[in-house]
């Protein structure tokens, strides 16, 4: 950004592109002399940040370029996003434009530029999923899975460490109050706050063709967050070797470790 090099976070479950301060500084990214209040929506709920919005005349991610962008910098004060360990998180309001190729084992991410491409796959080694996909209005992408005894629509966060369910997902799926009851604790939050949860074995979870017997999840103990999806999934628990989010296709497409 602005010739100068960041490590950024991709985040599918971030809706907004932020940038910390210390690196806003050293790219001599331009600041609105007038802070401002960025609201974020997640499964902690909802976080107010204090912002300054920014304006950066150039942003490359590999041979991409975009002139003239605006993103929100967040002073290390604000708790949560604002003591990230990277440069900053790039959001779907940035990531939405593109295909997402990542192949986990060999550490890259390739961005793909399409339009009007309807039956496209990746041209992989071995076998592979195709997920339907669907977005939301904040351009976060939903997904299906299994679990138990019931069918769920979860985000895909490239950001969240493993699965996640509401409460009330978690009651369709057979997990009683007393169930939960009787769980571990678990540490879980996001932007808003610490979310009060549990980990809870399933007999099965399914994603694609993915079986994952005797899965353990974090489960929100009680019904008192609003969340738009039954939960959500990240990358680490797919089990998965590369990773493509089709937005043309409106498709994951998923190759679990061990194919070639």
């Amino acid at each position: 950004m602005n010739e100068t090099s960041g490590l950024f976070l991709v985040d599918t479950g971030s809706q907004v592109t932020l940038l910390t301060s210390a690196f806003a500084a050293r790219a001599h990214v331009g600041l609105d002399s007038h802070a401002g209040q960025l609201t974020i929506s997640g499964i902690g709920g909802r976080e107010t940040l204090p912002v300054n919005q920014a304006h950066a005349r150039r942003i490359n991610v590999g041979k991409i370029a975009f002139n003239d962008w605006e993103f929100a910098v967040v002073p290390p004060q604000a708790g949560g996003l604002g003591k990230t360990e990277h440069d900053g998180i790039l959001g779907m309001d940035f990531l939405h434009y593109f295909d997402i190729d990542m192949d986990l084992a060999a550490g890259t991410l390739t961005l793909w530029r399409l339009a009007g491409c309807k039956d496209l796959h990746p041209e992989w080694k071995g076998d592979y999923d195709a997920i339907p996909l669907k977005h939301t209005p904040s351009q976060s992408v939903t997904i299906p899975i299994f679990v138990d005894n019931a069918f769920f629509d979860v985000m895909f966060d490239t950001g969240a460490p493993a699965a996640w369910l509401t409460h009330d997902a978690a009651a369709r799926a057979g997990a009683t109050d007393a169930m939960l009851a009787k769980d571990p604790e678990a540490e879980a939050g996001g932007i808003g706050g610490r979310v009060p949860s549990v980990l809870h074995r399933f007999q099965l979870l399914l994603v694609g063709s993915g079986q994952f017997p005797n899965a353990t999840i974090v489960v929100e103990r009680e019904a008192t967050r609003s969340f738009y999806a039954d939960g959500m999934v990240g990358w680490r628990f797919l089990n998965a070797r590369k990773i493509w989010i089709s937005y043309a296709t409106d498709t994951l497409f998923v190759q679990p470790l061990g194919n070639k």
